[in-house]
Parts: C-alpha cells; structure tokens; sequence
C-alpha cells in the first residue's frame, strides 16, 4: 500500500484490504479518516495520536488486471 508521495504503507492494512476484496493486487483511491463523535471526518484529528483512525474507499482504479 503506498500514500499519494508513492511512499509504502502499511503492509499489514494492504493485506487486510486485499483479504476483504479478494484480490491480489489493487489501486483503490481512498483515504484515513478520523470521525468526530457524531461520524464526521476530522482530518486535523491524524496530526494528533489518531484514536480510531479507518480508511475510506472512494474507488477501485484497477482490480487483478481489470480497470
């Protein structure tokens, strides 16, 4: 999993994401996310030590060889 820099994610959440698609190799336009008490992101909230932070998918680009 990179970020948009190209820079590598974490491996661990790639994997999980991989897992619940069932696929092997993905691009999936998405961010992380830490919602406020009543479910709205707060983006300021990951410059801080990120409580429950998630990743929102907004699309999948490109699915084992399938745009």
């Amino acid at each position: 999993m990179s970020d948009a820099s190209d820079a590598r994610v974490s491996e661990a959440l790639g994997e999980q994401v991989a897992a619940v698609l069932d696929v092997d190799d993905a691009i999936i336009d998405g961010e992380v996310i830490v919602a406020d008490e009543s479910g709205r992101p707060q983006f300021y909230e990951l410059l801080r030590v990120p409580r429950s932070a998630c990743y929102v998918a907004f699309d999948i680009l490109w699915a084992d060889g399938t745009d």
